[in-house]
């Protein structure tokens, strides 16, 4: 959906197939980082979404204890506590060195965020969508895409468009109808989860506020919306049959840990089971060029660290101006083959980083009990004290994982010179190409100038600096210096064509 919100902001018309006639029903993401915040922002999102988020007054803190249901310490064994959304304003404020975001990350459920997506795609007249469709199969080949789809009744329809993006996720049959692979890699942790709601909200909170909270018994517990709302998940044993016989009794048992369960009223809404499986497609564009995978079709990542939905709108966010710069005919091909080339990487980087969160810290943590033993991790002993001190270590060394920061249309050229000639060069060629730029010209800005550390830099669409003069500065950039620069970052020439040695920057 939000492909289909960007594509339509961007002017370009989109079929919007979707075989669920309603938005997720899944407590998944809940963690929106400061990347696809600032992307938000760009695309006019961040005011209409954080009010149904948890206010910015609330922190991102984890605690790790023996429970809520009476053990024997009261206080959690450990807890990192993390600045607000409102206290990392503050800091930025005060530290405005180019470092930091302009916009905080959110705590927003994937529930809520689909709901209002929806409800701001279906008020867009350029996106046509069909809600209960589902996508069988397509076929490519030099000047459209055909596609086959079936309506809720089982009739099948045939559509011809320019481009298709597969937002299908792990499953995609996009994907496997332009017969790319995404292999799987099992990292053997099993899960069981309840999505619930209590009003018994003080029970919860007995050992101070949080976000996260790690039992003893092997259970996360996320608070969703500081209101009423949590999911739960617990490791199963390897190998061993789990059946959730009692939704209710499961949560009440996980949220107690080693004091036995917790005596609160919680309604259950969704239960199930899930496994830690990582995938990445081997491409993320078709042989035929003219088909992309975005989010989970493209890969697929633990929960852990926050990257899933992100890395999604990321990937969007990087394909819908590529796609757009071309349909408007100044984007060359070059630049869709650059989508693969910049987005896998990251996948692979996530993916790296998913890996290494679920098994040195995630995975630790749901074992120490059995690590360290349950007894001692309780014990009111010097050795229970060395153990939770032990715990506290393994906590405090994984509070990496959430502290990953995620690190308009048409081209900005920045021109800090005295003169304002070159910005203007390049608005100038640009006209001459059919490039859309503007020249933002500011020459007593000399914070942004420190930060760029050139005279005069070129910014993408998506934000990305593409282009920076010389150190030396900017008397060697004439016309046809920017012409190639132009058409190098719009994939219209090949990157080589332009010598680059001691010239130019490029991120493309």
């Amino acid at each position: 959906m939000f492909a289909a919100f960007r594509l339509a902001k961007l002017g370009q018309s989109c079929i919007l197939i979707e075989k669920n006639t309603h938005t997720t029903l899944h407590p998944k993401m809940e963690f929106t980082n400061h990347r696809s915040m600032e992307i938000y922002r760009h695309v006019g999102l961040v005011e209409l979404l954080r009010p149904l988020g948890v206010p910015e007054s609330w922190g991102f803190s984890e605690i790790f204890t023996d429970g809520l249901g009476g053990g024997n310490v009261e206080v959690p064994i450990a807890r990192i506590d993390r600045p607000s959304p409102a206290e990392l304003r503050k800091i930025w404020k005060e530290s405005n060195n180019g470092s930091h975001p302009l916009e905080p990350q959110m705590r927003l459920s994937q529930i809520i965020y689909e709901k209002k997506l929806k409800e701001l795609v279906q008020k867009e007249e350029s996106v046509h969508a069909f809600w209960g469709y589902s996508f069988v199969s397509l076929t490519e080949d030099n000047d459209c895409v055909t596609s086959t789809v079936t309506d809720p009744e089982g009739k099948t329809l045939v559509i011809e468009s320019q481009y298709v993006i597969g937002c299908d996720g792990a499953g995609s049959q996009v994907r496997s109808s332009i017969g790319i692979e995404a292999p799987r890699k099992q990292l053997g942790l099993n899960l069981a989860y309840a999505h619930f709601k209590t009003k018994e909200i003080e029970k919860m909170r007995t050992k101070g506020d949080w976000w996260h909270m790690t039992t003893l018994n092997g259970a996360l517990v996320v608070s969703q919306d500081e209101i009423e709302t949590y999911t739960v998940h617990r490791m199963i044993p390897p190998g061993m049959p789990f059946q959730m016989d009692d939704p209710v009794e499961f949560v009440k048992e996980s949220l107690g840990g080693m004091g036995g369960p917790l005596d609160i009223d919680v309604e259950v809404i969704l239960c199930g089971k899930w496994s830690s499986d990582l995938s990445i497609a081997s491409s993320f564009r078709s042989p035929g060029g003219r088909v992309f995978l975005a989010g989970d079709a493209a890969h697929q990542l633990t929960p852990a660290g926050g990257h899933g939905l992100n890395s999604g709108i990321q990937d969007i966010y990087d394909l819908t101006w590529k796609l757009h710069s071309i349909l408007q005919n100044w984007g060359g091909a070059h630049l869709l083959t650059s989508y693969t080339l910049e987005r896998r990487p990251i996948a692979e980087l996530y993916t790296r980083l998913a890996e290494k969160a679920t098994m040195e810290v995630f995975l630790p943590w749901f074992t120490m009990a059995q690590t360290l033993g349950l007894e001692n991790l309780t014990a009111k002993t010097e050795y229970g004290q060395q153990c939770r001190e032990k715990v506290r270590d393994a906590i405090s060394a994984g509070r990496w994982t959430h502290e990953q920061d995620g690190a308009v249309l048409g081209y900005s050229i920045v021109d800090f010179t005295e003169e304002g000639g070159v910005s203007g060069l390049f608005e100038r060629v640009a006209g001459e190409c059919g490039i859309p730029v503007t020249a933002v010209w500011i020459p007593d800005e000399r914070h942004c100038r420190d930060v760029w550390e050139r005279d005069v830099v070129l910014v993408r669409p998506d934000g990305f600096v593409a282009w920076r003069c010389p150190v030396e500065g900017v008397g060697g950039v004439g016309v046809e210096v920017v012409r190639k620069v132009l058409l190098t970052v719009v994939g219209r020439e090949e990157k080589g064509a332009l010598d680059l040695t001691n010239m130019i920057f490029l991120e493309v």
